[in-house]
């Protein structure tokens, strides 16, 4: 577990701050925000959030217990502690979430499938340049 500060911020020190790192953090592509929380986070806390969304994810698309600490190397606990932390956010905050991991997943199956059948031989023109497009081979 990651240590936590003793010390406490007041709470318009934490809000301001809190909003600082949210305003520094909207409208990045990809590439930035890998590099902004690479610069924020240690590796064990990246790693840690990387996980979570993992784990968030595979929830949603009622992934057992099992195969879900087997993908993503964590006990049964931190799962189980995982879906009871998600079952006391608000429900439009989830739904974000979801929405967007959601997308990330579906995006990286269709580059599945088109990178499938980019390597099925003598694939038409089309569908090789779709794979190439999505996939960027």
């Amino acid at each position: 577990m990651t240590p936590v500060s003793k010390r406490k911020l007041n709470e318009e020190t934490e809000k301001l701050l809190k909003d600082l790192l949210l305003s520094s953090l909207k409208d990045l592509n990809k590439n930035e925000l890998k590099g902004v929380l690479e610069s924020l986070l240690t590796e064990t806390e990246l790693k840690m959030l990387i996980k979570r969304a993992g784990i968030i994810m595979l929830l949603n698309n009622d992934i057992t217990l099992d195969q879900i600490t087997k993908a993503t190397k964590t006990t049964p606990q931190t799962v189980i502690r995982i879906k009871l932390l998600l079952q006391t956010k608000p429900d439009k905050d989830k739904k974000v979430l979801l929405k967007r991991l959601d997308n990330c997943y579906k995006l990286e199956k269709v580059k599945e499938i088109l990178q499938a059948l980019y390597e099925i031989e003598s694939p038409s023109k089309s569908i090789r340049n779709a794979a190439r497009k999505i996939t960027g081979i």
